[in-house]
């Protein structure tokens, strides 16, 4: 949460839990979902705990009162992204990518065929994020709330594994691949100047998490039985 006082984690076994970082206790009854559970995270008020599932399944999940109780999100198609509002979907339909709101596609004449080699797509703020891999190069595309899209291209390397991107600083955080090789670190580029990275992160081993804290100050992941948290992003 943006106060840092509670702490969103989904499981395997298609399971969400509120926790307090500080304390290590569970705050409520496991969230039950019906297939394993690929996102999670604190809408903008930190009322509510948004949900995505491997079969495409939206929820929100209110956590003023607990234990926790939800109510789904409905979307014509397989959501891949929500925004924090619960209002707006990227959605997976006719083999393509298609922005919707609550009363339908907001993009009907120019749908996108992009979806294959998609590793990350998220809303953060109002901007949405796609990060899509080719044959040489990761490209980052970023579309604003007034239409504008902007794109920074990383040549060589492969993006892998976890992504993530901090709108306020123009901030993306990812793995990539050099010569196949799976490292065990992160990099932080800027979204305008991505060839090189401005910050690396070393781990004891493969990276199965990561993302910037609500407020961009920290950034936090995850290796197998490990949490790691990084004070200070850059400025």
């Amino acid at each position: 949460s943006r106060d840092g006082v509670r702490m969103l984690t989904a499981s395997l076994d298609g399971h969400v839990r509120l926790w307090d970082p500080s304390s290590g206790a569970q705050l409520s009854q496991p969230m039950p979902h019906d297939s394993q559970v690929l996102s999670v995270w604190f809408d903008d008020t930190d009322k509510n705990a948004l949900t995505l599932t491997l079969g495409g399944q939206a929820s929100v999940w209110s956590l003023a009162r607990l234990p926790a109780f939800y109510s789904p999100v409905s979307f014509d198609g397989e959501v891949i992204a929500l925004r924090s509002d619960a209002k707006r979907a990227i959605v997976v339909r006719d083999n393509r990518l298609r922005l919707e709101d609550e009363d339908g596609e907001l993009n009907k004449a120019q749908p996108t065929n992009r979806q294959e080699g998609i590793r990350f797509c998220r809303f953060r703020g109002d901007d949405l994020v796609i990060g899509w891999v080719g044959d040489d190069a990761t490209t980052i595309s970023r579309l604003k709330a007034d239409g504008t899209e902007t794109h920074a291209s990383i040549t060589g390397p492969t993006l892998f594994g976890p992504m993530d991107y901090e709108p306020q600083q123009g901030l993306v955080l990812g793995g990539w691949l050099f010569n196949r090789q799976i490292a065990s670190s992160l990099e932080v580029r800027r979204f305008d100047t991505p060839k090189e990275p401005i910050l690396k992160l070393d781990h004891d081993s493969s990276v199965t998490a990561a993302l910037f804290a609500p407020s961009g100050r920290y950034l936090l992941s995850t290796i197998r039985q490990q949490a790691y948290a990084f004070r200070g992003a850059p400025p």
